[in-house]
Protein backbone atom coordinates (compact mmCIF):
# COMPACT_ATOMS: atom_id res chain seq x y z
CA UNK A 1 0.00 0.00 0.00
CA UNK A 2 1.24 3.28 -1.12
CA UNK A 3 1.87 5.94 1.96
CA UNK A 4 2.72 9.20 2.01
CA UNK A 5 6.36 8.26 2.96
CA UNK A 6 6.60 6.91 -0.40
CA UNK A 7 4.57 9.54 -2.31
CA UNK A 8 7.23 11.84 -1.47
CA UNK A 9 9.72 9.61 -1.53
CA UNK A 10 9.10 9.52 -5.54
CA UNK A 11 8.55 13.31 -5.69
CA UNK A 12 12.36 13.75 -4.46
CA UNK A 13 13.64 11.28 -6.60
CA UNK A 14 11.92 12.47 -9.45
CA UNK A 15 13.18 16.56 -8.58
CA UNK A 16 16.34 15.36 -8.60
CA UNK A 17 16.68 13.59 -11.68
CA UNK A 18 14.27 16.23 -13.69
CA UNK A 19 16.94 18.53 -12.48
CA UNK A 20 20.26 17.08 -13.24
CA UNK A 21 19.09 16.44 -16.49
CA UNK A 22 18.15 20.02 -16.95
CA UNK A 23 21.36 21.05 -15.89
CA UNK A 24 23.79 18.05 -17.58
CA UNK A 25 21.73 18.81 -21.11
CA UNK A 26 20.35 22.34 -20.93
CA UNK A 27 21.86 23.55 -23.93
CA UNK A 28 20.50 21.27 -26.33
CA UNK A 29 16.42 21.46 -24.54
CA UNK A 30 16.79 24.74 -23.66
CA UNK A 31 13.56 27.01 -24.15
CA UNK A 32 12.31 30.55 -23.12
CA UNK A 33 9.52 31.04 -21.69
CA UNK A 34 5.99 30.25 -23.19
CA UNK A 35 2.95 32.83 -23.43
CA UNK A 36 0.11 32.33 -25.24
CA UNK A 37 -0.97 35.57 -25.17
CA UNK A 38 2.01 36.91 -26.96
CA UNK A 39 0.38 39.98 -28.22
CA UNK A 40 -0.48 41.09 -25.10
CA UNK A 41 3.40 41.33 -24.10
CA UNK A 42 4.43 43.15 -27.31
CA UNK A 43 7.80 43.38 -25.68
CA UNK A 44 8.66 39.56 -25.19
CA UNK A 45 7.39 39.17 -29.03
CA UNK A 46 9.28 41.95 -30.47
CA UNK A 47 11.91 44.69 -29.29
CA UNK A 48 10.20 47.10 -32.04
CA UNK A 49 6.85 46.99 -30.91
CA UNK A 50 7.94 48.72 -27.21
CA UNK A 51 6.03 52.52 -27.63
CA UNK A 52 4.24 51.91 -30.88
CA UNK A 53 0.89 52.61 -31.12
CA UNK A 54 -0.08 52.66 -35.18
CA UNK A 55 -1.89 55.83 -34.66
CA UNK A 56 -3.18 55.39 -31.78
CA UNK A 57 -2.09 58.57 -29.72
CA UNK A 58 -1.03 57.23 -26.10
CA UNK A 59 0.85 58.95 -23.34
CA UNK A 60 2.10 55.10 -21.90
CA UNK A 61 1.53 51.59 -22.19
CA UNK A 62 1.01 48.75 -19.23
CA UNK A 63 0.61 45.25 -19.85
CA UNK A 64 0.48 42.58 -17.29
CA UNK A 65 0.57 38.58 -17.56
CA UNK A 66 0.06 35.21 -15.54
CA UNK A 67 0.65 31.92 -16.30
CA UNK A 68 0.15 28.85 -14.23
CA UNK A 69 0.70 25.23 -15.76
CA UNK A 70 0.26 21.92 -13.57
CA UNK A 71 0.95 18.65 -14.54
CA UNK A 72 -2.16 16.10 -13.94
CA UNK A 73 -3.84 18.48 -11.62
CA UNK A 74 -4.00 22.41 -10.75
CA UNK A 75 -0.77 22.13 -8.63
CA UNK A 76 0.49 25.12 -10.62
CA UNK A 77 3.62 23.50 -10.37
CA UNK A 78 5.31 26.13 -13.32
CA UNK A 79 4.02 29.46 -12.99
CA UNK A 80 5.42 32.82 -14.73
CA UNK A 81 4.62 36.51 -14.41
CA UNK A 82 5.04 39.66 -16.24
CA UNK A 83 5.01 43.22 -16.36
CA UNK A 84 5.69 45.39 -19.00
CA UNK A 85 5.66 49.46 -19.40
CA UNK A 86 6.43 51.45 -22.62
CA UNK A 87 6.01 55.08 -24.00
CA UNK A 88 6.64 56.97 -26.91
CA UNK A 89 8.51 59.95 -28.15
CA UNK A 90 8.24 61.58 -30.93
CA UNK A 91 9.42 58.38 -33.53
CA UNK A 92 10.64 56.49 -30.95
CA UNK A 93 9.86 54.63 -28.60
CA UNK A 94 11.26 52.87 -24.91
CA UNK A 95 10.46 50.28 -22.76
CA UNK A 96 10.99 48.29 -20.05
CA UNK A 97 9.79 44.49 -19.25
CA UNK A 98 10.27 42.04 -16.42
CA UNK A 99 9.26 38.01 -17.10
CA UNK A 100 9.45 36.27 -14.06
CA UNK A 101 9.50 31.64 -14.04
CA UNK A 102 9.47 29.20 -11.19
CA UNK A 103 9.20 25.54 -11.83
CA UNK A 104 9.23 22.25 -9.66
CA UNK A 105 10.90 21.10 -6.08
CA UNK A 106 13.65 23.21 -6.64
CA UNK A 107 12.76 26.03 -7.36
CA UNK A 108 14.40 26.56 -10.52
CA UNK A 109 13.97 30.57 -10.88
CA UNK A 110 14.02 32.40 -14.74
CA UNK A 111 13.96 36.15 -14.16
CA UNK A 112 14.65 38.69 -17.58
CA UNK A 113 15.00 42.25 -16.44
CA UNK A 114 15.03 44.33 -20.08
CA UNK A 115 14.81 47.49 -21.90
CA UNK A 116 13.44 47.84 -25.41
CA UNK A 117 14.43 51.12 -27.74
CA UNK A 118 12.38 51.02 -31.10
CA UNK A 119 12.34 53.75 -34.01
CA UNK A 120 9.43 53.74 -36.79
CA UNK A 121 10.55 54.10 -40.10
CA UNK A 122 7.68 54.15 -42.07
CA UNK A 123 6.88 58.19 -43.10
CA UNK A 124 2.82 57.09 -44.05
CA UNK A 125 1.62 60.06 -41.61
CA UNK A 126 -1.70 58.23 -42.06
CA UNK A 127 -0.18 55.28 -39.99
CA UNK A 128 -1.75 52.87 -42.79
CA UNK A 129 1.98 51.57 -44.00
CA UNK A 130 3.70 50.87 -40.25
CA UNK A 131 7.65 49.93 -40.52
CA UNK A 132 8.82 49.20 -36.81
CA UNK A 133 12.47 48.41 -36.03
CA UNK A 134 13.78 47.69 -32.37
CA UNK A 135 17.05 46.31 -29.79
CA UNK A 136 16.53 45.18 -26.90
CA UNK A 137 19.32 44.75 -23.68
CA UNK A 138 18.57 43.10 -20.33
CA UNK A 139 20.01 40.68 -17.68
CA UNK A 140 19.29 37.17 -17.32
CA UNK A 141 19.41 35.33 -14.07
CA UNK A 142 18.79 31.22 -13.85
CA UNK A 143 19.03 29.58 -10.62
CA UNK A 144 17.32 27.23 -8.25
CA UNK A 145 17.35 26.19 -4.41
CA UNK A 146 19.81 23.28 -3.55
CA UNK A 147 18.37 22.42 -0.23
CA UNK A 148 14.77 21.67 -1.64
CA UNK A 149 16.24 19.26 -3.58
CA UNK A 150 17.64 15.46 -2.81
CA UNK A 151 19.64 13.13 -4.70
CA UNK A 152 20.63 9.79 -5.17
CA UNK A 153 23.64 9.73 -2.44
CA UNK A 154 21.37 11.43 0.58
CA UNK A 155 18.99 8.20 0.20
CA UNK A 156 19.10 6.33 3.18
CA UNK A 157 17.77 2.25 2.98
CA UNK A 158 17.82 1.95 6.46
CA UNK A 159 14.99 4.88 7.40
CA UNK A 160 13.67 3.99 3.89
CA UNK A 161 13.92 8.36 3.49
CA UNK A 162 16.23 10.98 2.38
CA UNK A 163 18.67 12.65 5.09
CA UNK A 164 19.66 16.08 4.15
CA UNK A 165 22.98 16.01 6.29
CA UNK A 166 24.68 13.51 3.82
CA UNK A 167 26.89 15.20 0.86
CA UNK A 168 24.57 15.29 -2.57
CA UNK A 169 27.46 14.35 -4.60
CA UNK A 170 26.56 17.34 -7.18
CA UNK A 171 28.83 19.43 -7.40
CA UNK A 172 27.88 22.78 -8.36
CA UNK A 173 29.84 25.66 -9.42
CA UNK A 174 27.12 28.13 -8.17
CA UNK A 175 23.26 27.75 -8.26
CA UNK A 176 22.76 31.56 -9.62
CA UNK A 177 23.97 32.67 -12.55
CA UNK A 178 23.66 36.15 -14.53
CA UNK A 179 24.02 36.88 -17.83
CA UNK A 180 24.14 40.07 -20.21
CA UNK A 181 21.27 39.62 -22.95
CA UNK A 182 19.99 41.25 -26.09
CA UNK A 183 18.11 40.69 -29.29
CA UNK A 184 16.38 42.46 -31.82
CA UNK A 185 13.41 42.71 -34.05
CA UNK A 186 11.61 44.45 -36.94
CA UNK A 187 7.78 44.69 -38.27
CA UNK A 188 5.58 45.51 -41.08
CA UNK A 189 1.92 45.94 -39.73
CA UNK A 190 -0.64 47.66 -42.13
CA UNK A 191 -3.91 48.85 -40.59
CA UNK A 192 -6.89 50.70 -42.56
CA UNK A 193 -10.08 50.05 -41.77
CA UNK A 194 -11.50 51.01 -44.87
CA UNK A 195 -9.57 48.26 -46.78
CA UNK A 196 -10.63 44.48 -46.55
CA UNK A 197 -7.27 42.78 -45.58
CA UNK A 198 -4.98 44.27 -43.11
CA UNK A 199 -1.82 41.93 -43.18
CA UNK A 200 1.40 42.34 -40.57
CA UNK A 201 4.31 40.36 -40.40
CA UNK A 202 7.31 40.61 -37.72
CA UNK A 203 10.68 38.86 -37.38
CA UNK A 204 13.01 38.73 -33.64
CA UNK A 205 16.15 37.39 -32.90
CA UNK A 206 16.76 37.11 -29.09
CA UNK A 207 20.06 36.22 -26.75
CA UNK A 208 21.84 37.26 -29.52
CA UNK A 209 24.83 37.39 -27.44
CA UNK A 210 24.59 33.54 -26.79
CA UNK A 211 25.23 34.05 -22.74
CA UNK A 212 26.89 30.94 -21.42
CA UNK A 213 24.90 28.85 -18.82
CA UNK A 214 26.30 26.31 -16.83
CA UNK A 215 26.10 25.00 -13.17
CA UNK A 216 28.82 22.92 -13.85
CA UNK A 217 32.33 23.86 -15.13
CA UNK A 218 30.91 23.64 -18.63
CA UNK A 219 30.70 25.70 -22.09
CA UNK A 220 27.05 25.45 -22.65
CA UNK A 221 25.40 28.50 -24.49
CA UNK A 222 21.84 29.64 -24.08
CA UNK A 223 20.25 29.24 -28.10
CA UNK A 224 19.42 32.16 -30.06
CA UNK A 225 15.24 32.23 -30.05
CA UNK A 226 14.07 33.06 -33.45
CA UNK A 227 10.72 34.14 -33.69
CA UNK A 228 8.26 34.25 -36.85
CA UNK A 229 4.94 36.58 -35.66
CA UNK A 230 2.21 36.80 -38.98
CA UNK A 231 -1.33 37.11 -39.77
CA UNK A 232 -4.37 39.41 -41.50
CA UNK A 233 -7.03 41.40 -39.90
CA UNK A 234 -10.08 40.68 -42.21
CA UNK A 235 -12.43 43.57 -42.18
CA UNK A 236 -16.03 41.79 -42.39
CA UNK A 237 -17.87 44.96 -40.97
CA UNK A 238 -16.94 48.19 -39.49
CA UNK A 239 -17.71 46.74 -35.70
CA UNK A 240 -16.30 42.98 -36.57
CA UNK A 241 -13.23 41.60 -37.67
CA UNK A 242 -11.34 37.96 -38.23
CA UNK A 243 -7.78 38.04 -37.24
CA UNK A 244 -5.91 34.80 -38.53
CA UNK A 245 -2.52 34.75 -37.38
CA UNK A 246 0.79 32.28 -36.21
CA UNK A 247 3.82 32.57 -34.55
CA UNK A 248 6.97 29.95 -35.25
CA UNK A 249 9.47 29.87 -32.42
CA UNK A 250 12.74 28.10 -33.21
CA UNK A 251 15.03 27.48 -30.20
CA UNK A 252 18.20 25.59 -30.25
CA UNK A 253 16.89 21.91 -31.73
CA UNK A 254 13.28 22.67 -30.64
CA UNK A 255 10.81 24.37 -32.53
CA UNK A 256 7.51 25.67 -31.49
CA UNK A 257 4.23 26.81 -33.39
CA UNK A 258 0.96 28.16 -32.67
CA UNK A 259 -1.48 28.37 -35.26
CA UNK A 260 -5.35 30.05 -34.55
CA UNK A 261 -8.11 32.36 -34.95
CA UNK A 262 -9.23 35.50 -33.49
CA UNK A 263 -12.34 37.66 -33.38
CA UNK A 264 -12.71 41.28 -32.38
CA UNK A 265 -16.75 42.85 -32.27
CA UNK A 266 -17.52 46.20 -31.04
CA UNK A 267 -20.72 46.79 -29.95
CA UNK A 268 -22.28 49.49 -31.88
CA UNK A 269 -22.66 52.84 -29.81
CA UNK A 270 -21.10 51.13 -26.38
CA UNK A 271 -17.21 51.58 -24.94
CA UNK A 272 -17.22 47.45 -25.22
CA UNK A 273 -15.44 44.93 -27.72
CA UNK A 274 -15.82 41.28 -27.49
CA UNK A 275 -12.17 39.15 -27.96
CA UNK A 276 -12.44 35.38 -28.32
CA UNK A 277 -9.99 32.93 -29.75
CA UNK A 278 -8.69 29.53 -30.74
CA UNK A 279 -4.90 28.41 -30.98
CA UNK A 280 -3.61 25.76 -31.76
CA UNK A 281 -0.18 24.40 -30.68
CA UNK A 282 2.18 22.33 -32.74
CA UNK A 283 3.06 20.01 -28.65
CA UNK A 284 -0.58 19.21 -29.09
CA UNK A 285 -2.39 22.11 -27.13
CA UNK A 286 -5.37 23.61 -27.73
CA UNK A 287 -5.88 27.40 -25.87
CA UNK A 288 -9.25 28.77 -25.82
CA UNK A 289 -9.17 32.74 -25.40
CA UNK A 290 -11.72 35.16 -24.33
CA UNK A 291 -11.99 38.59 -23.24
CA UNK A 292 -13.14 42.30 -23.41
CA UNK A 293 -11.95 45.99 -24.05
CA UNK A 294 -13.38 48.87 -22.52
CA UNK A 295 -12.02 51.89 -23.65
CA UNK A 296 -8.68 51.59 -22.97
CA UNK A 297 -8.19 48.76 -21.18
CA UNK A 298 -7.99 44.79 -22.44
CA UNK A 299 -8.82 42.25 -19.79
CA UNK A 300 -8.02 38.70 -21.48
CA UNK A 301 -8.33 34.88 -20.03
CA UNK A 302 -7.24 31.34 -21.39
CA UNK A 303 -7.31 28.14 -20.80
CA UNK A 304 -5.14 25.52 -22.50
CA UNK A 305 -5.45 21.89 -22.26
CA UNK A 306 -4.36 18.25 -24.44
CA UNK A 307 -5.75 17.71 -27.21
CA UNK A 308 -8.34 14.16 -26.63
CA UNK A 309 -5.20 12.36 -28.58
CA UNK A 310 -2.29 13.57 -25.95
CA UNK A 311 -4.55 12.86 -23.09
CA UNK A 312 -4.51 9.13 -23.89
CA UNK A 313 -0.53 8.80 -24.27
CA UNK A 314 0.70 11.37 -21.28
CA UNK A 315 -0.32 13.09 -18.38
CA UNK A 316 -2.92 15.76 -18.79
CA UNK A 317 -1.61 19.47 -18.65
CA UNK A 318 -3.78 22.74 -18.09
CA UNK A 319 -2.96 25.77 -18.35
CA UNK A 320 -4.88 29.30 -17.64
CA UNK A 321 -3.69 32.66 -18.36
CA UNK A 322 -4.52 36.23 -17.63
CA UNK A 323 -3.27 39.33 -19.52
CA UNK A 324 -4.35 43.26 -18.77
CA UNK A 325 -3.46 45.76 -21.46
CA UNK A 326 -4.13 49.22 -20.10
CA UNK A 327 -3.16 52.41 -22.28
CA UNK A 328 -3.52 56.24 -21.53
CA UNK A 329 -4.79 58.11 -24.29
CA UNK A 330 -2.63 61.50 -24.59
CA UNK A 331 -3.79 65.03 -24.68
CA UNK A 332 -2.29 65.63 -28.04
CA UNK A 333 -4.63 65.49 -30.61
CA UNK A 334 -3.05 63.66 -34.15
CA UNK A 335 -1.97 65.92 -36.54
CA UNK A 336 -3.86 64.26 -39.19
Amino acid sequence: MVNSQHIRLLRCVFAGILLVNSLFFFRLNAQDIYLSHFDAAPQYLNPSLAGQYFGERNDFRVNGNFSGQSFGSFSNQYTTMALGYDFPVNKFGVGYFVINSRAGEGHYNILNLLVSGSYEISVDRRYRHNLLTGVQFGLMNHSFNQEKLFFANQYNPATGGFDASQASGENFNTTSLMMFDAGLGALYDFRDRRKPFNPFLGFSIFHATNPRLSFYDADYFYPLRFTIYSGIGINLSEFFQLSPRFLIIHQGKKQNMDAGVFSFYRIPYTKYEMITGLLVNSNDNITVHGGIKINNAQYRLSYGFNSFIEQQITTSRNMIELSVVFSKPSNVKASF
